[in-house]
């Protein structure tokens, strides 16, 4: 007996232990991390940018493609979809040195970080609001600020 993923149409011989995984969204690849081998994050296949959390739509062909509404709402839409969505603010406890500049922050103590995700292996996505950089940081070097 064999059974096949009905998205991927990928097939293996054991049985499944989880629910099939659906496809990436357009422009999407799945890739092991440069700096924590065994870990993986999303390339976009287009411009190569590099990002922890899963992608829910297709890759922008560049770093600042702007789609241009047809509609007044469609605008809006777009607008609000181009703002980053942050989830809380933090200040960094101790002084971080990225390992690898293509994908972390580097952090110095009482640095102002922008939430916008935090995955379960204690990293977290943000943005430093001293160097107006983008990247992962790991989670145990900052407090919530409220």
């Amino acid at each position: 007996m064999v059974y096949e993923n009905t998205y991927t149409e990928e097939r293996q011989a054991w049985f499944p232990d989880a629910p099939a995984a659906k496809p990436l969204p357009e422009g999407w690849r799945k890739v092991e991390s440069r700096t924590y081998p065994g870990e993986f994050v999303y390339e976009n296949m287009h411009t190569l940018e590099r990002q922890a959390w899963e992608p829910t739509g297709p890759a922008p062909l560049t770093e600042n493609q702007v789609e241009v509404p047809v509609s007044e709402q469609e605008a809006k839409a777009a607008t609000k979809k181009k703002e980053k969505q942050y989830i809380g603010m933090a200040r960094a406890l101790y002084d971080y040195d990225a390992v690898n500049q293509d994908e972390e922050i580097n952090l110095l103590e009482n640095d102002i970080i922008m939430v916008e995700y935090k995955a379960d292996n204690g990293w977290w996505v943000g943005q430093n609001q001293r160097t107006n950089r983008n990247g992962i940081f790991p989670g145990t070097y900052v407090e919530t600020v409220n």
